[in-house]
C-alpha cells in the first residue's frame, strides 16, 4: 500500500515538473461524453516510474507466494498435530 502511494505521488510531482506526460485514450463516447479508460505515460521520467512499478509488482508476487507457503505450513503442523492426538487415543 506504501509503494502504491509513492508511486501515486511521483507521477504527480513529475507531471508537474512536466518530467512525465499523460495520455488519455477515449474508448467510449455516451452522450458526447468521452469515458476515459486507458491512460499511458511518457516522459523523461518514465523509466524511474516503470522501475517503481516494477518492484511493487515483485513485492506483491513475494507476499502472495509468502502467504501460500505460510498457509502451507500451518495446515502441515495441524495434521502433524492430528495424527500426534489420533495415535495417543489409540494407546
Amino acid at each position: 500500500m506504501n509503494q502504491n502511494n509513492e508511486i501515486e505521488e511521483f507521477i504527480v510531482v513529475e507531471l508537474d515538473a512536466g518530467n512525465l506526460i499523460q495520455q488519455m485514450y477515449c474508448v467510449v463516447m455516451i452522450d458526447n461524453q468521452c469515458e476515459v479508460r486507458d491512460v499511458e505515460y511518457g516522459g523523461r521520467s518514465i523509466e524511474e516510474l516503470d522501475e517503481m512499478i516494477d518492484r511493487m509488482d515483485n513485492t506483491k508476487v513475494m507476499s502472495r507466494v509468502s502467504f501460500v507457503t505460510g498457509i502451507f505450513l500451518t495446515l502441515f503442523s495441524i495434521k502433524k498435530e492430528l495424527l500426534k492426538i489420533k495415535s495417543y487415543s489409540w494407546n
